[in-house]
This record gives C-alpha cells, sequence and structure tokens, in this order.
C-alpha cells in the first residue's frame, strides 16, 4: 500500500473459488493512474509473477466510485 501511495487497500478471495481481489483507494484518479504507471508497481508485479512462475493471470482496473452509502 505504501509503494503505492495508496489512501487504504483490501485485499480477499471470493469464497469457493481461486479468485482473489484487491483493492486500494486512492486520493484522486491521477493518483490512481500514477500508480499504475509506477516503477514501484513494476516492482511488485515483478515479484508476484517470478514467484509464481507467470502461471497467475492478473489484470488491473480502474473504478471511479460516484457515491458510496
Amino acid at each position: 500500500m505504501t509503494a503505492l501511495m495508496a489512501k487504504s487497500a483490501k485485499r480477499g478471495w471470493i469464497k469457493d473459488t481461486n479468485f482473489h481481489i484487491a483493492l486500494y483507494e486512492f486520493t484522486n484518479n491521477e493518483s490512481a493512474e500514477k500508480a499504475l504507471k509506477s516503477n514501484n508497481l513494476h516492482k511488485l508485479i515483478k515479484i508476484f509473477d517470478d514467484k509464481w512462475n507467470n502461471k497467475v493471470p492478473r489484470t488491473r482496473e480502474l473504478t471511479k466510485f460516484v457515491q458510496m452509502i
């Protein structure tokens, strides 16, 4: 979380699946986009990919929340 300059982070597994999700909260979209392009993220991706021999497909999506209840 610190490496990406995120405000908060949450992660977990979807029950009875091998599906893992991680959510990072940023101050704004610009900060999130900057994190996606950062060397820190690329370093973390390399560590993960090396550990799992590139066998785990992963994607990243930006989501803009417009309402929180």
